[in-house]
């Protein structure tokens, strides 16, 4: 699990300094998706 949280806060990370928005973020097991909104 530690692996998904470091990739998420690096998409995080690459959001933010694209000016995108993360809409949603979910974890489920190993399944995870995001929602983002393009700026």
């Amino acid at each position: 699990t530690g692996d998904f949280a470091e990739a998420g806060e690096n998409i995080k990370r690459y959001i933010e300094n694209h000016n995108e928005k993360l809409v949603e973020f979910k974890v489920d097991g190993e399944d995870y998706y995001l929602k983002i909104e393009k700026a």
